[in-house]
């Protein structure tokens, strides 16, 4: 029912589909950590594959943290891939040791199979540019943000964009939390754009997708009860919710506005960074990976399930059990 590899704890993801399957990459870590919080500092990149986004099977490393010195050596962090020509190019997100990593760079690979990946030696390839976001010396941010890389290709520039989890460099403090963008004609040279979407209503946008849908934009995107901003709060009719938000634009570039109270559903507190896919016969389900599950009180760290999702008139996207 849940899947997470043997012997690994499961979370962030991203999914290509290929020659009939469903490729799943996958942050992963030891369950013999002696606390699940150490995965951020001892994560890798797995895969998987599915036929029916149920039942999938185990084909170990797809990339793992770079050697002594190197940009990466610390961990390797969230991505996504996209197929260009004969190669496919995965950006993912990168620390390094020597900074104790509190800054978050992006990085390439690229693959002919989906299998064997190979770095690129000019990595990294993306950095926060201070012109538009928050730097670790412009603030008293614990860390430099700049990660979860989301490729989307769009048809009509014909540009390659990366939607980045980033903070804004100017704002209150507690409302810099922004999704970044970033374009490229080769996925290997790339120009670092002003933010798409800077809502001013959370301290951080965590592992953002965009995907089209009836005429619109979505963008997903998750965060904590925590980095609810304090104006935010005020507005609020509900609670502040950990877990899966979601905006709506009429262009893939903004601008973004929010639906109700912007969480994508309130059925489940423990699912986290859930994807939007197709299945083979073109419904759209939603994959979550979750840190509980019914019946359990430790950590999980697996993935769930695909639930159907539909729509609202409005546009209101809604889970099916």
């Amino acid at each position: 029912m849940y899947y997470s590899p043997p012997g690994q704890y499961l979370w962030d993801f991203w999914l290509i589909f290929e020659a009939s399957e469903y490729h799943l990459f996958h942050l992963q870590a030891p369950r013999s950590l002696p606390d699940p919080e150490m995965r951020h500092n001892h994560a890798a990149i797995g895969h998987a594959v599915s036929a029916d986004l149920r039942s999938w099977r185990d084909k170990g490393l797809a990339l793992a943290s770079g050697k002594p010195g190197e940009w990466d050596d610390l961990s390797v962090w969230t991505g996504s891939v996209i197929k260009k020509g004969t190669l496919y190019y995965m950006l993912y997100t990168g620390r390094c040791r020597a900074e104790q990593g509190t800054i978050q760079r992006i990085g390439l690979a690229r693959s002919s199979d989906l299998y064997y990946w190979e770095k690129y030696a000019g990595n990294p390839i993306l950095e926060a540019d201070g012109r538009y976001y928050e730097k670790l010396t412009s603030s008293e941010y614990y860390e430099e943000a700049w990660r979860d890389p989301y490729l989307f290709y769009d048809h009509a520039t014909r540009c390659h964009y990366a939607f980045i989890s980033a903070r804004a460099g100017e704002g209150k403090f507690d409302e810099r939390g922004c999704i970044a963008l970033a374009k490229s004609d080769d996925l290997i040279h790339w120009e670092v754009l002003p933010p798409p979407c800077c809502p001013g209503t959370f301290g951080m946008m965590e592992v953002p997708q965009v995907f089209q849908h009836g005429g619109r934009t979505y963008l997903l995107f998750s965060t904590m009860n925590y980095w609810y901003a304090e104006s935010h709060r005020a507005r609020m009719q509900h609670e502040p919710w950990d877990g899966d938000h979601y905006l709506i634009s009429d262009a893939l570039l903004g601008e973004y506005r929010c639906v109700g109270d912007g969480v994508l559903s309130r059925a489940n507190h423990y699912a986290y960074a859930s994807k939007v896919v197709n299945d083979a016969g073109g419904k759209l389900y939603l994959l979550s990976w979750l840190s509980r599950v019914p019946g359990g009180d430790a950590f999980a760290g697996v993935l769930s399930p695909p639930q159907p999702l539909s729509f609202a008139p409005d546009g209101t996207p809604c889970i099916s059990p």
